[in-house]
């Protein structure tokens, strides 16, 4: 999932004839937690280095390739004490976890590493042990003194936060810039996506959801009108691995330990924070199409509006919310 660049056929938010030649718009560029990000915004006193900053402290806190990190010494010690980004993010996972019936689980990492999805490489002689590894990945089994600040495993758990992460680093950016009187402004992190206001033209951003294809080849499934909320999308068609003649999914399920092996491709999530659009795309990937279908009609309190591309035959075939027909235009 990408974004682009405005054009003239956009559904307008506010429309602003003033701001339709609008060239006070700022971008800034740069790398955090592997990735790449992007900041688009209009107004001035926004530095990349007070982006930068921003970005590095958080992985600081929660980056697993960071061996620095306080999310690397909570994995080596099993304690630590928290600072406010992880006392956030552990905060929201804990929510996003039980909203999801455990279909979110920051707590698998030591199954995610087995697979060779964490920092360990594949190694199939291990996958025998997966139900002995389950045990140590229970959420409820990491105590948290919310008084001191604490974070203790009591089953010799680990954690890591990538269903999460990039999310809600795009919610931080994009308070910062709130809290600095930017009102439009476009925060980009590896594909989750935060926009408020509008474009230098005065329209609503326009950003698309790409075709599941192993290649980035940039083709578009979806393009949507987007302001004020966030987008992130999970896919299982880039990631994975291949045992003999079989490829598994880098999404795995919390309950089984195994990578899902349903139909759906990907999950499209848009929300009002991008760390919830992010939690709940990778909740979807393992609930699958019906499953993710039911969460929706079950939780209109969330006024989430998602996405979902699945395999039927052999063919890509998609299903939306209600809402998303108000924003989109079809690019497929």
């Amino acid at each position: 999932m990408f974004f682009l660049s405005c054009s003239d056929d956009q559904k307008k938010a506010n429309p602003d004839p003033a701001k339709e030649q609008d060239t006070s718009y700022t971008e800034i560029y740069g790398e955090a937690q592997g990735t790449t990000y992007r900041v688009v915004y209009n107004g001035s006193g926004i530095t990349k280095l007070q982006i930068d900053s921003l970005l590095t402290d958080f992985d600081n806190s929660l980056s697993t390739y960071n061996p620095a990190s306080l999310i690397s010494h909570f994995n080596a010690y099993g304690e630590m004490d928290m600072d406010e980004n992880f006392t956030n993010v552990f905060r929201l996972s804990k929510q996003m976890h039980e909203l999801a019936g455990g279909a979110f689980n920051p707590a698998i990492y030591p199954i995610i590493d087995l697979w060779g999805f964490g920092q360990s490489d594949l190694d199939t002689s291990i996958l025998g042990s997966i139900d002995s590894v389950l045990l140590h990945c229970k959420l409820e089994d990491i105590i948290w003194d919310s008084v001191k600040h604490t974070l203790t495993a009591s089953n010799n758990n680990r954690i890591e936060f990538n269903a999460i992460a990039q999310g809600y680093s795009v919610d931080l950016v994009s308070e910062f810039l709130k809290a600095h009187g930017i009102v439009d402004f476009l925060v980009e992190v590896g594909g989750e996506i935060y926009v408020s206001g509008v474009s230098s033209k005065g329209f609503m951003w326009r950003l698309g959801i790409e075709k599941p294809n192993e290649l980035k080849t940039g083709e578009l499934k979806l393009k949507i009108n987007l302001t004020d909320r966030a987008l992130a999308t999970s896919g299982n068609y880039r990631k994975f691995k291949i045992i003999g003649d079989k490829k598994y999914s880098h999404t795995i399920d919390p309950f089984t330990g195994k990578p899902v092996e349903h139909s759906l491709l990907s999950a499209s999530v848009i929300a009002s924070s991008a760390g919830i659009a992010d939690a709940l795309a990778t909740a979807f990937m393992v609930m699958g199409v019906d499953k993710t279908k039911q969460f929706i009609a079950d939780h209109p309190e969330l006024e989430i509006d998602v996405f979902l591309i699945y395999d039927e035959d052999g063919q890509d075939k998609t299903w939306q919310s209600s809402g998303i027909e108000d924003m989109t235009d079809q690019a497929a």
